[in-house]
């Protein structure tokens, strides 16, 4: 005890390692243990990426609750879709004729 104590290592882990010894589970991390990944399936991802892509103002957090995963999960998702986030913006410098043309052009749509 006093060598790990020495080491650095705190009381707690070292009484938590000798009890697992003591159990036979070992020291050593099982693989397959902890939480059960949520995988969205190609149906979801495809959903998504309608839901993102092209389309402005639209929260992370909000798809989060909607598709009811985290908002980490959806960022993760859009960079893998390669979705980039898109923000409205004016035309800088239009002259009046080209603003009364984009009035009657949009109202044709």
């Amino acid at each position: 005890m006093q060598h790990f104590l020495k080491e650095g290592i705190p009381r707690s882990t070292i009484y938590m390692l000798i009890k697992r010894v003591k159990n036979g589970i070992g020291a050593e991390r099982k693989k397959g243990q902890g939480r059960v990944a949520i995988k969205m399936t190609s149906a979801n991802k495809d959903k998504i990426k309608r839901f993102f892509d092209h389309k402005t103002g639209r929260s992370q957090r909000a798809a989060a609750r909607k598709f009811n995963i985290n908002q980490s999960y959806v960022c993760r998702l859009l960079k893998d879709l390669s979705i980039t986030c898109r923000k409205k913006q004016t035309i800088p410098d239009r002259s009046e004729q080209q603003a009364k043309d984009a009035k009657t052009k949009c109202g044709i749509l």
